[in-house]
């Protein structure tokens, strides 16, 4: 794995190469599977206090059209949601520093 670059791989021959990719996504993909929790590795127990629905729905209400307001873009649609697994993310004590990495793309300018 290359910063900034994802999986490299290589071989005699283009074939090698293809394989080696195929046989580390492959353990990879095992290895995950067979380590998945509801936090997805990002520090358990949970970095912040789980709030009741009612009281969630209370803090979107104010904070989505504030949200929109900075934004600054007429028309801006903002959707939430609850769902488990966004929600482990979104709580879990690493996410501060998860969630800046950015995308696990090569950057070629």
């Amino acid at each position: 794995m290359l910063e900034k670059h994802g999986l490299v791989t290589w071989g005699e021959t283009g074939e090698e190469s293809y394989n080696a990719t195929i046989e580390f996504v492959a353990r990879a993909a095992q290895a995950i599977e067979g380590r998945r929790t509801a936090t997805f590795g990002l520090g358990a127990p949970p970095g912040v206090e789980a709030l009741s629905d009612e009281r969630a729905d209370a803090l979107l209400a104010d904070a989505l059209p504030a949200l929109r307001g900075a934004l600054g873009k007429e028309g801006t649609i903002l959707e939430s949601t609850a769902a488990p697994r966004r929600s482990s993310f979104a709580s879990s004590r690493r996410a501060p520093q998860v969630s800046q990495v950015g995308a696990p793309l090569p950057r070629h300018h």
